[in-house]
């Protein structure tokens, strides 16, 4: 079963602090945008288990921006990548130069150890798959040269690994103990032989 998360029964003036904790607990440090004078909602579902790293979580929100900066990079103890897939509506990111939109279909790789900003105007629903780096690394050597093709949504090498995040979710539910990190782990290495061979 996920743990989950909603603000529904905060008071709103506590919501956006709130909110802006769970998120880095969830991810890691991260400084939100919220949209100015709107009130915000939000609901989070996490699937994890304690014999592996990889998480998968279910994120609907309002309006809302994430950033990413050295400081907060300097907090970290191990390098993490979010493989984000929008169903809700448009994203746009920034990291190293590059600044995509990405539809619904589409999906954002984000580096964790290099500073990004990430945004949406409009209610959204996202899944994210956060992966460490050495996990991605072990099953996709090379992974740094091919970042850049990553970035490309909706087509392109990383069309195999959006393909592969979404059955991820459903075992996690219903598989006993154990079962979850089995299935996270063929959602990564499905997408690993994809691009490598995309």
């Amino acid at each position: 079963m996920p743990t989950e998360l909603s603000t529904h029964g905060w008071p709103q003036p506590e919501r956006q602090v709130r909110w802006a904790e769970a998120i880095s607990d969830t991810y890691f440090p991260l400084s939100l945008e919220f949209a100015a004078g709107q009130p915000f909602d939000g609901h989070l579902q996490r699937w994890s288990t304690p014999s592996t790293p990889l998480s998968l979580s279910r994120l609907r929100s309002s309006q809302l921006g994430y950033s990413r900066s050295k400081a907060h990079i300097g907090q970290d103890h191990e390098a993490f990548y979010l493989v984000t897939v929008p169903h809700g509506s448009e994203v746009h990111f920034e990291q190293d130069g590059h600044q995509i939109s990405c539809s619904p279909g589409g999906f954002i790789v984000e580096r964790g150890d290099a500073p990004y900003r990430f945004h949406y105007g409009t209610q959204n629903d996202l899944w994210v798959l956060k992966l460490p780096e050495r996990a991605l690394k072990a099953n996709l050597p090379g992974a740094q040269a091919l970042y850049p093709a990553l970035l490309r949504c909706p087509s392109g090498p990383g069309a195999h690994l959006r393909r592969a995040t979404r059955p991820v979710c459903p075992p996690f539910r219903h598989q006993p103990p154990g079962s979850p990190a089995s299935t996270a782990g063929t959602g990564l290495r499905h997408p690993a032989a994809g691009l490598a061979t995309g």
